[in-house]
């Protein structure tokens, strides 16, 4: 490689590659620890008098045959050390902070408060719809402080219940459905039966929900001659 970097500045990063056991695929520590020696070997070419953009094209066409695994090609590894340069420049150091800001952005679990208080609101409030369910608490602060404050009402558009908290609740809100709205796909099942329908006229009752009684009229007829009352059922 023709580089106008003295070799001797590149002596610390080779060791630091030397050490780890699979240059195809470093672990997450390893490749923190080759990006920092990078950061490093930058600064020490700097204050010896060296480009700026000369020194990243060196390191990045130095390190992309030994690690591969760092970028796809030498201009992906060159992109992302100017931008370490610049976070080390900012920040300080080069800590990954991208699990710390996904656990703040984490759903909490609900509290059992907080559970019952959704279940509640999308059982007998919205028809078990969630979305619902959870507008009406965010609007009636039915659910705890910190609930609240990771998911503040919103005005501009309805709120929907977060995926994260619908998986906490979807089990339970769907069982109850089942409990207070009775399925209707098994009302008409009924034990198999042979019918004969030979002996079955027109008229005749051979199936029913309900039957009214019947109805026996006393009806009292007047012979005409004899003058003879004659009851007839």
């Amino acid at each position: 490689m023709n580089s106008t970097v003295p070799q001797q500045l590149f002596d610390d990063l080779e060791l630091r590659i030397g050490i780890i056991a699979n240059l195809q695929n470093p672990s997450a520590p390893e490749r923190e620890n080759i990006w920092s020696v990078m950061v490093d070997t930058y600064r020490r070419a700097i204050l010896a008098g060296h480009k700026a953009s000369q020194v990243k094209k060196d390191l990045a066409a130095w390190i992309w045959p030994s690690v591969p695994a760092l970028g796809k090609s030498e201009g992906a590894i060159f992109r992302q050390l100017y931008r370490k340069i610049e976070r080390v420049s900012e920040v300080g150091n080069l800590a990954d902070k991208r699990h710390e800001a996904a656990k703040k952005k984490r759903a909490p679990l609900l509290s059992k408060e907080d559970r019952a208080a959704l279940i509640q609101q999308a059982v007998f409030e919205c028809g078990f719809f969630v979305d619902f369910a959870w507008q009406n608490c965010l609007n009636k602060k039915l659910l705890s402080d910190g609930l609240l404050k990771c998911y503040p009402a919103s005005r501009s558009h309805r709120p929907r219940c977060p995926r994260a908290i619908r998986r906490q609740v979807a089990k339970e809100i769907t069982a109850l459905k089942q409990h207070h709205v009775r399925p209707h796909f098994n009302s008409n099942n009924v034990a198999p039966m042979t019918r004969d329908w030979s002996n079955v006229y027109a008229q005749d009752i051979y199936e029913c929900d309900d039957k009214t009684l019947d109805v026996n009229v006393l009806r009292i007829d007047v012979a005409p001659i004899t003058g003879h009352r004659r009851d007839v059922v």
